[in-house]
């Protein structure tokens, strides 16, 4: 995990990790509210479309479903405990492994409807970037790239499709790329309007 990082007096880097903490609790709100809709709109696409693997699928879907509403609370109620540094780390690893995983589920029980959840892997990858750091987000992605594979030759719509497989892999791979660029910008832009605020202040100080 990326360490959020502040400039002293001096120019040497201190880890806050208060702010880790804090962006692993929003990460654990925003989850709630956007996975549950996930949640809902896969297991109406299973009832309305079905599942390519017949009713040994809507065992699985349920089975996913309840993992998934466990998961998601789980996590919130982790982060109202958390009293060391090392919790908010851990899971920030874990559920940037999580996460996709659960979603590369969904993505193989749903069929031709799962092209609709492809775009969470990039709102997952994305948040843990722009939220905890690029060494969070570079997990997220490995994972997420792992799950997409297992899900493109598991799954036989992607079998059937694997241009269009290849072609979001693709993004998956060159997108979040191009982001950790822009994000260590951000990064170090913020790390030196810090430091230079601190500076002004402790000189106006003296």
């Amino acid at each position: 995990m990326e360490k959020v990082v502040r400039m002293t007096t001096g120019g040497k880097a201190t880890t806050n990790m208060t702010d880790v903490e804090s962006s692993v609790r929003v990460q654990a709100k925003v989850r709630v509210t956007v996975g549950f809709p996930v949640l809902l709109f896969g297991l109406v696409a299973v009832w309305y479309w079905g599942t390519p693997y017949g009713a040994n699928g809507f065992i699985a879907v349920g089975v996913i479903a309840i993992l998934h509403a466990l998961y998601m609370f789980s996590t919130l109620w982790l982060v109202t405990r958390m009293r060391q540094p090392s919790t908010a780390r851990a899971l920030v690893i874990g559920t940037a492994i999580l996460d996709p995983l659960l979603l590369s589920g969904w993505l193989t029980m749903t069929g031709e409807t799962g092209a609709l959840f492809v775009c969470f892997y990039l709102f997952t990858i994305l948040g843990f970037g722009f939220r905890t750091g690029r060494r969070a987000m570079w997990i997220c992605q490995a994972a997420s790239l792992t799950g997409f594979a297992m899900v493109l030759v598991i799954a036989p719509i992607w079998r059937e499709h694997p241009i269009m497989g290849l072609s979001l892999f693709t993004v998956l791979v060159v997108v979040p790329l191009y982001a950790s660029g822009l994000i260590k910008n951000l990064r170090d832009a913020h790390a030196r309007a810090e430091y230079e605020s601190q500076a002004k202040s402790q000189l106006l100080a003296k």
